[in-house]
């Protein structure tokens, strides 16, 4: 009989990267200093970030009884199947995610109590009080939030709270850091009137998403769009934090239009569900104008798909955009009448069928605006401990 320590390393290494879960994969750490040196060795790890990665939705499950909601992972496999955020005291509001990491709100009746939390790890810590604003707030409880990792080093990250004040003329700007474990504060202005209220039927929580080390919002001034763009990592001075406000995208946002934000690796899209019967797209890029300076600018690339196009049988029905699928820029989720779940490709105009939501769900309304991207790589982030 073959003794594993007698194995070729490449050999051995072909079978640990095989490993199916990634939480099977750290124990094999502890077998031996071999197995421990092999599963460390930079060359294994680029290897490993090179498998495909898997997600799912964090949706809001709530009706006339459930008080307060309940998140739910849709169960698109195995793995996110057994997702849950049943390892708090209490059940948690979901405000925002990155990657694997979830920001919760973690007691309905303060909305200043956050933390940080992976739900594969079960791994969470608690933020500390949030420091007042002082001045006149715009609306209470209108405050833009988001939260990302440095894509230089996945260890250090920040919390970011924009709070509009003074009669929509400024955003007095929180920061926590990882680093410095400590709340940081300025006053950054607006430049045009109002764009700080966020898009109709966009309702809290106004969670940013994070591209290329940034976090961006959409916003709107009555008439016009605006894209808040916040760098969290450009200066060690809270003060010097760039916030630009970027025009676009052109969509007519009314009451009853449902707007899905995501950001994937080479882009950020935005789906604007208009009057329940049809939706488009737009992508956020950078690119090079005639004399050579970089722009980032929106662009329409999906106009007005009916969603009557997709029906499945008379009592199946596709009803909602729900959201983008979490690493695929051209896939959408669709919930349809009987409460199942089937994606849209953008690229080939295709409709298959997903899920079924499971039963204790069925009887639920699930809100569109928020719904939440998750996406567990094949290293799952680590919560660093306070």
């Amino acid at each position: 009989m073959i003794n594993m320590d007698d194995l070729p390393e490449a050999l051995l290494a072909e079978i640990l990267y095989r490993v199916p879960c990634p939480k099977s994969f750290f124990r094999c750490k502890s077998v031996s200093k071999r197995w421990f040196h092999l599963i460390s060795a930079p060359c294994f790890v680029r290897r490993l970030k090179q498998k495909p990665m898997v997600s799912t939705l964090i949706v809001e499950a709530t009706d006339e009884i459930l008080d307060p909601p309940v998140f739910e992972f849709l169960p698109m496999c195995e793995i996110t199947s057994s997702l849950s955020l049943s390892f708090y005291n209490t059940e948690p509001n979901v405000e925002a995610s990155y990657n694997d990491l979830v920001l919760c709100n973690y007691h309905w009746e303060d909305p200043d109590c956050y933390s940080i939390c992976n739900p594969y790890t079960k791994q969470w810590f608690y933020l500390p009080p949030i420091p007042e604003v002082e001045g006149e707030l715009v609306e209470r409880g209108m405050v833009y939030k988001g939260f990302l990792c440095d894509p230089l080093n996945p260890q250090r990250w920040n919390f970011v709270l924009l709070v509009p004040v003074s009669r929509g003329s400024a955003f007095h700007l929180q920061v926590w850091s990882s680093e410095t474990h400590e709340w940081r504060e300025s006053v950054i202005s607006v430049p045009y009137p109002q764009a700080i209220r966020p898009v109709p039927q966009n309702k809290p929580p106004y969670g940013g998403v994070a591209y290329n080390g940034m976090l961006y919002w959409i916003c709107w001034d009555d008439s016009a769009m605006f894209t808040i763009e916040f760098d969290p990592f450009g200066s060690d001075d809270i003060s010097d934090h760039k916030c630009r406000f970027i025009e676009g995208p052109g969509f007519e946002a009314n009451r009853r239009s449902i707007i899905s934000v995501c950001a994937f690796q080479k882009c950020v899209r935005v789906c604007v569900q208009s009057g329940g019967s049809c939706f488009s797209v737009w992508e956020f890029k950078e690119e090079v104008d005639s004399v050579g300076d970089k722009l980032k600018k929106w662009h329409l690339i999906v106009d007005r798909v009916s969603l009557n196009q997709f029906s499945r049988g008379c009592s199946d029905h596709t009803r909602a955009v729900l959201g983008f699928h979490p690493t695929n820029e051209d896939i959408l989720y669709m919930r349809t009448t009987t409460y199942s779940i089937v994606t849209y490709s953008i690229r080939d105009k295709t409709v298959e069928r997903a899920i079924d939501t499971p039963e204790h769900l069925e009887a639920c309304y699930i809100p569109f605006e928020t719904v939440f991207p998750f996406v567990l790589p094949w290293l799952p982030t680590p919560v660093p401990t306070l």
